[in-house]
């Protein structure tokens, strides 16, 4: 596990077909999509997974599947996701910035040792929105993130607490909302449908 440049990351990622979507005109919420680039990103998709009432702030998805218990559910099918498509590395990029996920997780996880680890790096990064690089060894971590997240900050949907995951070895961005929502994104139609299915 170690954190990232950002510059240096998206401009490394934007020829794959990563863009940046200021959801704000100051870019304190910023958004992140593909984009068809005619070469590894021929057309995109996009589909979501949640609770209902999470699910109906999720623009421009093609499918959405309701769950029940989605804060449970959600932050276990993001690890089952990366494991199912092989992914070798995830990049772990706030929304918002690392300071608003930290202080919630620094006191949901503040005695969790995989959390420790991760904190003491992160606090040199927290007015960032610098990716958290993570391989499969380490992925039993996002489980443990995203449940704290998810029983922290379920009742705020401002967005300064949702993540997303950037798997850019097989095309597919995860954005996590703690209020309820999971939404994938990916150049290939069927990881879209195998998410619907896994309802």
């Amino acid at each position: 596990m170690e954190f990232l440049s950002y510059k240096a990351t998206m401009a490394e990622l934007r020829p794959a077909g990563l863009v940046e979507i200021p959801e704000t005109n100051d870019e304190a919420i910023v958004r992140f999509s593909l984009e068809p680039n005619g070469k590894s990103v021929k057309s995109v998709h996009r589909g979501a997974i949640g609770a209902g009432d999470a699910l109906a702030h999720a623009r421009d998805v093609e499918t959405r599947t309701s769950v029940d218990r989605a804060g449970d559910a959600l932050p276990r099918l993001v690890e089952d996701l990366l494991h199912k498509h092989k992914v070798k590395e995830a990049l772990v990029i706030p929304v918002g910035h690392w300071r608003a996920v930290c202080d919630l997780l620094a006191f949901e996880l503040a005695s969790d040792p995989s959390w420790q680890d991760i904190d003491a790096e992160a606090s040199l990064h927290l007015n960032t929105r610098d990716p958290l690089l993570l391989t499969p060894r380490d992925f039993h971590v996002i489980p443990l993130m995203l449940g704290a997240l998810a029983r922290a900050s379920a009742e705020v949907d401002g967005g300064e607490h949702d993540l997303t995951l950037v798997a850019a070895g097989v095309g597919m961005l995860l954005e996590f909302r703690p209020s309820g929502a999971l939404i994938m994104t990916s150049a290939n139609p069927s990881f879209c449908a195998e998410l619907a299915d896994m309802g």
